[in-house]
């Protein structure tokens, strides 16, 4: 992610070329929104891990039924966090809005980066 957020500050910025790590991006969190339980234990693992040398207990706030605290966790913040992501970069840079992007060659400051091949 840090190449693309180099790229989305740059003073030249071309929106256009960073279109493409973005929806690279987006199929990873895709990735690992699939793939929810993997992404679960890693984080209450790392998270223990943690929270075991401070005698930290982690709990959660109440569990209905047959669902465990691994389950809350997941369904309550995992889930909506990579859904929350991955709707803000499909909203801000989808594939439909790249002809729009296109149109930022026509800017002044940019035009003396472009080329008539371009």
């Amino acid at each position: 992610m840090e190449p693309v957020a180099n790229i989305l500050q740059m003073k030249t910025l071309d929106i256009v070329k960073a279109n493409e790590p973005i929806q690279t991006i987006v199929e990873m969190l895709r990735y690992y929104r699939k793939n929810a339980e993997n992404v679960k234990a890693e984080i209450l693992k790392e998270a223990g891990d943690i929270a075991k040398p401070l005698n930290v207990d982690i709990i959660v706030a109440r569990i209905a039924g047959r669902q465990n605290s691994g389950d809350f966790w997941k369904r309550s913040l995992i889930t909506p966090y990579f859904d929350s992501i991955i709707g803000s970069l499909q909203l801000r840079f989808s594939t439909e809005k790249s002809p729009a992007f296109s149109l930022t060659h026509f800017h002044p400051g940019n035009m003396k980066y472009v080329s008539l091949e371009e």
